[in-house]
């Protein structure tokens, strides 16, 4: 069971914002976000029971992926050369 469902689960269940972030070892932040995107969904739990795990993580996680800065773009164009120097013996 994917920990998004038993999220949900237990937030119907009438559980606390910080049991369900310690039962399923999330950050607050991420079940507030989580409980935030089901309440604006407006699902209710047998529609959520209804979906497969995959189907449910598609429904959650509908954003493409964010573009970097460019600051971040160029530090990581470094990794590379910093790893190779690193294998180097001194």
């Amino acid at each position: 069971m994917s920990k998004l469902r038993r999220l949900i689960q237990l937030h119907t269940q009438g559980k606390s914002k910080l049991f369900i972030s310690r039962y399923l070892d999330l950050s607050r932040n991420t079940v507030d976000k989580y409980l935030a995107q089901y309440k604006l969904m407006g699902l209710s739990l047998e529609e959520v029971e209804k979906l497969t795990d995959i189907d449910l993580d598609k429904l959650f996680f509908i954003r493409g992926q964010e573009e970097l800065p460019p600051r971040i773009k160029a530090l990581h164009s470094f990794f590379h050369t910093w790893k190779r120097s690193l294998k180097r013996p001194v």
